[in-house]
């Protein structure tokens, strides 16, 4: 995945905002992955390639095919969890209409899914017209298509990477409080003003249990 990830193109693009939308159903935790690791191991990249801004990332999927303790991980290290009715086919549009509002420009656009579903027909002129009003997209994988078994083999190799020092950073990288919000209902939760993180992940995905019957 680092071969293909780019540094900001510009100045403006190093000091800005990073929202990343990370499909975590088609691209998973990989099996004894520590699932607390993949919020830092995003941030470090990013930070690596030059990205200096704030960074927030958001999980999306129909959340009740998720392991309960994936969710419990990594909503405890920052990452937000958006609920859909339906595995996205199109994350850009959907990132686009979640973000827009919330992160004016300049800002940086990351989606980690699996290629070509990601990104729209014709993308490079739209990404021209987008970085001419300030927001930059950041790539994981190539334009073109590639079979699903190679792009959830880069992901695993991206998160994989360096463990050693990612462990270290575990405890002190714990990004900012997390929210939820669902797509099915419109229903959204905001960061508990409360200490005490598994309790606030249970209760909410208790409530998901009881709105969907998950």
């Amino acid at each position: 995945m680092m071969r293909v990830m780019e540094p900001p193109p510009i100045e403006e693009a190093a000091l800005a905002p990073v929202s990343v939308f990370w499909d975590i159903k088609s691209f998973p935790v990989p099996d004894g992955y520590d699932a607390r690791l993949v919020g830092p191991c995003i941030k470090r990249n990013l930070r690596k390639l030059g990205y200096t801004g704030p960074i927030t990332i958001t999980a999306v999927g129909v959340l009740s095919e998720v392991p309960r303790d994936i969710l419990k991980a990594v909503y405890s290290t920052g990452i937000s969890l958006k609920e859909v009715i339906k595995s996205p086919t199109n994350m850009y549009a959907l990132f686009l209409e979640s973000s827009l509002l919330r992160t004016p420009p300049p800002a940086n656009m990351m989606v980690i899914s699996r290629p070509p579903s990601y990104i729209p027909r014709h993308f490079s002129s739209i990404r021209d017209k987008d970085r001419e009003k300030g927001r930059y997209t950041i790539f994981p994988f190539p334009f073109g298509e590639m079979p699903l078994t190679l792009a959830i083999s880069l992901w695993e190799d991206f998160l994989l990477a360096d463990p050693v020092a990612l462990e270290e950073e575990k405890c002190s990288e714990m990004g900012d409080p997390a929210s939820w919000f669902c797509a099915v209902c419109h229903h959204f939760a905001a960061p508990d003003l409360v200490t005490g993180r598994d309790l606030i992940v249970s209760s909410r995905i208790s409530i998901l249990d009881n709105m969907h019957n998950w």
